[in-house]
């Protein structure tokens, strides 16, 4: 039954199981204690035991431990390490922004001396109040899998293997225009597989994203039911109807019935403008 126990919490300290184990054999030698008590107290210190350490699972994350507002727990929850900051996020997508339904590579990087096995996950969210998992990530290598419903990206066994730096390469398709603003979320694990906490960090490390808005000097498509000027600052709303104005937190900031609504009142920055059935983004 012992032995069955020991199976069973593995990730605990050795040293410290056989520590137990010797104390109670003692006890039960003399018989001090029952045998029921012997394994209450066994099973109760291992839990207690547990906190004090950490270990990485080869086999990635599972799913939705970025720390993201979306997720709103981390890997923390699993490894009980101190925190580190050499962990990074980087792309390809121009500094301006990306531009809609377009592919680019991410990538995510940790660093730490004297470790070699890292783990990771890594999400995308709209950075805004509703925080919506956003853009199509694609695998390219087997050191990565999908993991929360294809909604995020963490290594595989072969992918956690490395010798004082990890780095984990994918695509990801950005999501369909209007989207806005967009933070890459990643939590990372470094683990020296010691069976204990010391040494081991987690990281933690963001990258935010614009969308790439472009605006002309004067558009006036007829076809266009939002007409935004962007010399004059104007905005002008072909039928006539309730218009609403929201920032990119998706606060609303003005709402009129006027056809013409000028925006020099507002501080430069993205807007979304919505009348009727109708929405535009702009840049002021």
């Amino acid at each position: 039954m012992f032995y069955f126990l020991i199976i069973i919490i593995n990730f605990v300290d050795i040293k410290k199981i056989l520590q137990l184990l010797n104390i109670m054999k003692f006890y039960q030698k003399f018989n001090f204690i029952p045998k029921i008590f012997y394994l209450l107290f066994f099973f109760t210190a291992s839990i207690l035991i547990y906190p004090n350490l950490s270990s990485s699972n080869t086999n990635g994350s599972v799913g939705g431990k970025t720390g993201s507002p979306n997720d709103n727990i981390s890997c923390l929850q699993c490894h009980n390490a101190t925190s580190g900051n050499n962990a990074n996020i980087y792309s390809d997508i121009p500094s301006d922004g990306y531009l809609p339904n377009e592919t680019y590579t991410i990538s995510a990087n940790i660093n730490q001396n004297g470790i070699n096995k890292f783990g990771f996950e890594i999400t995308s969210e709209e950075a805004n109040l509703s925080s919506e998992k956003v853009g199509t990530f694609t695998i390219i290598n087997n050191e990565t899998k999908y993991t929360n419903n294809n909604q995020a990206i963490t290594h595989t066994p072969l992918g956690s293997l490395a010798s004082d730096s990890q780095t984990w390469t994918m695509q990801w398709q950005a999501p369909s225009e209007g989207t806005g603003n967009i933070i890459f979320y990643g939590a990372f694990i470094a683990a020296n597989s010691d069976g204990t906490s010391a040494g081991d960090k987690i990281h933690f490390a963001t990258l935010n994203i614009n969308e790439k808005i472009t605006n002309t000097s004067n558009d006036l498509n007829q076809k266009d039911e939002i007409i935004f000027n962007s010399k004059m600052n104007i905005i002008e709303i072909k039928r006539k109807s309730k218009t609403s104005i929201y920032n990119i937190k998706g606060e609303k900031i003005l709402e009129t019935n006027k056809q013409i609504i000028n925006l020099l009142n507002l501080k430069e920055g993205i807007y979304i403008i919505k009348s009727g059935n109708n929405t535009k983004k702009i840049k002021r």
